[in-house]
């Protein structure tokens, strides 16, 4: 008997003792009402199996605990302490399991600029970008917009709202705010390129400014050499180009060359340039020159070969840019100095060089590998005429008129059929002038004309055209202006200059030009601001809605006082 109690006793403490299972919900967190955060930010938190009960909500982003200050079973509001730092997102009841939200929460230092959405998120270099936050602008020193830690252009700022022009230098990287000297957490942000490879694969010729010894034991802002660049593959990442090799045609020794004529390619691809090279004597305050025809052939290294040479001789007979208007009166003849280029012209294989202010040329064939030139004059129809350019069936060239002789009133284009005697001029709105002209065989009988407004002094603001005109049909059809042309007006000066005679292609189905900017920077060795060219591209129908950027920036070192004499050329890929 006494046995049986103490067993019912026994089993009467384990039926007492027995654990008793508590079943505890698990939350889930769905969403919140922004991913980056300032101390004392309301953060809402939206999912389910909460508790209704403040006291049983445990939230924290990363090891510190919120303080819940409201709560249903699908939405809890925290209020962001102090001490609170970048980290996960977690909720979680009284002894049960956690729940991670996957954005990290970000958290921002106490009044720093914090970016909450970019729209759009991928965008081309020169669109624009709204940029929502807070702490832009209370107060606001030192504003800064950046991607990829390029500037970009701010246009409008509120306190919580920025809108910026992406620079066309910038590649898909972080974009960041800078305000009240710190700096906001990195928004993702893409740049979108074109495919710089559409027409193959673009080279181009660029020209170094520097100092060489002028008048008077002076110094003068010359080209010191020639750089050749080949673009990359792909656009997104610096630099866009590779070097090729440096002064890679120019016979350089130290004195002034120049670079204002440009450079023609025949039938087989190679390039023809007329060097001129410069010394000015300190002893005889004379000025001497030697003038090289040189072939470059892209698909021999670029080998360089001088197929012809003259010294000075006869200043009314040399290659030469200028017009002459009446009799050349002594020391010099009445000259137009900006009657520009080109000085040398082919017709697949056949190569011109203007001497002096008449209508004569030196022509020859260059195919062989030693040419023979001779003279010829009548190619144009006068001495004031100049800049011959070839289509499939006919010749363009350019004329000048001036009123006083000196300065220049007026350029015309005219066209004529190859072995004509007849011309007729391309009639164009008045006002305009011929900034440059493009033709390529493989475009028929048509010439792409680039017009400027009148004659702009330096320091205004120009307006650009793009023209097109057939030959065969004689008709005349405007591309682009300021209306649909981002590049149209430009600041005819030291930045932003309107696109020069030489830095443009006309290929495939597309024209690509090149301009000068500025850059934000000041170069430390210089104390100047960096110069650099962009390259850009416009659909040759007129249907372009932007200048796409193809390369932000053409020189991969953003060489200081680069120039926008730039020649282009497709080569090999």
């Amino acid at each position: 008997m006494k046995t049986r109690y103490y067993l019912l006793l026994l089993g009467c403490f384990f039926a007492c003792t027995k654990k008793v299972d508590v079943k505890v919900g698990v939350p889930s967190i769905t969403a919140v009402n922004k991913t980056v955060v300032a101390v004392g930010d309301t953060l809402v938190i939206t999912g389910s199996q909460f508790s209704a009960d403040t006291a049983d909500d445990l939230v924290a982003i990363g090891l510190m605990s919120q303080r819940v200050i409201a709560a249903t079973p699908t939405q809890l509001s925290v209020i962001v302490p102090k001490g609170t730092q970048s980290g996960q997102l977690t909720v979680a009841l009284p002894r049960g399991q956690a729940a991670n939200f996957a954005t990290p929460i970000s958290v921002q230092a106490f009044g720093a600029p914090f970016i909450t959405s970019v729209f759009p998120t991928s965008a081309y270099g020169g669109d624009t970008v709204v940029v929502t936050g807070g702490n832009f602008t209370s107060p606001s020193t030192s504003l800064g917009a950046f991607v990829s830690g390029t500037p970009c252009t701010i246009f409008n700022v509120s306190d919580s709202v920025i809108r910026m022009v992406v620079s066309g230098i910038a590649y898909t990287g972080p974009l960041t705010v800078t305000a009240n000297g710190q700096t906001s957490l990195p928004y993702a942000f893409k740049v979108l390129k074109v495919d710089p490879l559409a027409d193959g694969r673009i080279y181009w010729f660029e020209p170094v400014m520097g100092l060489v010894p002028g008048e008077f034991g002076g110094q003068v802002n010359a080209v010191v050499g020639t750089d050749l660049f080949k673009g990359k593959d792909s656009s997104t990442t610096f630099p866009f180009a590779d070097l090729v090799f440096k002064n890679s045609f120019l016979d350089f020794d130290g004195t002034d060359q120049n670079f204002d004529n440009p450079i023609v390619r025949d039938a087989s691809g190679r390039l023809y340039y007329l060097s001129i090279e410069g010394l000015f004597d300190q002893q005889t305050y004379q000025d001497t020159f030697q003038y090289n025809l040189v072939r470059i052939d892209p698909n021999s290294g670029f080998s360089r070969t001088v197929l012809w040479s003259m010294s000075q001789g006869d200043p009314y007979n040399i290659p030469y840019t200028e017009i002459n208007f009446g009799v050349p009166s002594y020391p010099y003849p009445q000259d137009i100095p900006i009657t520009p280029q080109p000085v040398i012209a082919i017709n697949g294989n056949q190569l011109y060089i203007k001497m002096g202010y008449s209508n004569t040329y030196l022509t020859g064939d260059v195919s062989g590998s030693s040419p023979v030139f001779t003279t010829t004059t009548g190619l144009l129809d006068d001495s004031v005429s100049y800049g011959p350019q070839f289509s499939a069936n006919y010749l363009f060239y350019k004329s000048v008129w001036s009123s006083n002789g000196y300065a220049l009133d007026l350029i015309n284009l005219h066209y004529m059929p190859k072995g004509g005697t007849v011309s007729k001029e391309v009639v164009l709105p008045a006002g305009q002038t011929i900034l440059t002209t493009l033709t390529d065989p493989s475009h028929g009988d048509q010439i792409l004309i680039v017009t400027v407004d009148g004659q702009p002094a330096y320091g205004a603001v120009v307006t650009s055209t793009i023209y097109k005109f057939d030959a065969g049909t004689e008709t005349l059809k405007k591309l682009y202006d300021k209306s649909n042309w981002a590049d149209a007006l430009a600041y005819n000066g030291d930045n932003g200059t309107t696109p020069t005679t030489t830095g443009w292609l006309w290929t495939g189905s597309h024209i690509y030009y090149a301009n000068s900017s500025r850059s934000l920077t000041v170069n430390e060795q210089t104390g100047l601001t960096d110069v650099y060219n962009s390259l850009y591209r416009l659909n040759d129908d007129g249907s372009s809605t932007k200048n796409y950027t193809v390369y932000g920036q053409m020189e991969p070192g953003g060489s200081p006082g680069a120039s926008a004499y730039t020649f282009m050329f497709i080569g090999a890929k």
